[in-house]
């Protein structure tokens, strides 16, 4: 009898293991619970998303073999959004944290919003928050922001487009090294940072928003950066000096992305 070895998202375990800690998700999300306007979160943490907007509406439950994996995907239109009604779901204070996607590149060469959280559109302090996303010159890109500045990791090169990807971004809040934050494509080392200036707390009182991003202040506000292309999966960990900091930072979050990559594509 043989035995048939899950991959994707049904591979992936519920808590993540980084130094000696089990961590459990803030949220979840896979594409198969995405369907009439609705993101149901998965298993633990997050809540419902809602879509939100105008223009071409997301398409659920697309079977795109993200990975090679047989998980069901959404497919963002221009315009729309899908967004959290409460600013807890994805906040974070000054906990170390993971941020993950597994997402198909758009060939559009501008701006694509995957997630971001954020503060109110009309809060002065409204930047404070976190965003993932692809530049213009299609780098996988995760922004930090506090009250005294933002730092973005950021690909080294732009990513083939009309591929899919399994993105982590890892942040040690305390460490003020280039150690303290890494960004990882596939299970591979793309760049590292240090974060050390961002150590603040970025809480806000924004909503959770996949595929788009705003310019200018509700209600008058256009929502740009619009992912318009697959999202498969999405999740965020976080815990108070979760990780081990300097160089073990690295050595631990590669191990982590590869194996975590591995179980995806059933390797």
């Amino acid at each position: 009898m043989s035995i048939i070895t899950p991959t994707g998202a049904a591979a992936i375990p519920t808590a993540l293991y980084a130094n000696r800690i089990a961590v459990s998700p803030s949220f979840r999300y896979r594409g198969e619970d995405a369907a009439a306007g609705t993101w149901a979160y998965w298993v633990y943490g997050g809540e419902s998303l809602t879509q939100a907007g105008s223009g071409t509406a997301p398409s659920y439950l697309q079977s795109n073999s993200p990975l090679g994996a047989p998980d069901l995907s959404v497919l963002f239109g221009s315009g729309y959004r899908l967004e959290s009604s409460g600013s807890s779901v994805g906040d974070i204070t000054t906990e170390d944290f993971a941020v993950h996607a597994v997402v198909k590149l758009s060939s559009n060469a501008a701006n694509r919003c995957v997630m971001f959280k954020r503060g109110d559109r009309d809060d002065p302090q409204h930047f404070i928050g976190w965003i993932l996303y692809f530049s213009d010159a299609h780098k996988a890109s995760f922004m930090v922001s506090s009250v005294s500045g933002s730092s973005t990791l950021e690909s080294p090169s732009g990513l083939t487009t009309g591929a899919w990807y399994d993105i982590w971004a890892f942040v040690d809040r305390s460490e003020a090294s280039t150690n303290g934050a890494a960004l990882f494509v596939n299970g591979t080392l793309e760049t590292q940072l240090d974060m050390s200036a961002r150590s603040g707390t970025i809480t806000n009182a924004g909503t959770l928003v996949v595929g788009a991003f705003p310019l200018g202040s509700s209600p008058n506000e256009t929502w740009t950066w619009t992912y318009d292309s697959h999202i498969a999966s999405l999740a965020m960990y976080k815990q108070a000096a979760w990780f081990p900091g300097g160089s073990s930072n690295i050595e631990q979050w590669s191990r982590i992305a590869w194996e975590q990559h591995k179980l995806w594509i059933g390797a």
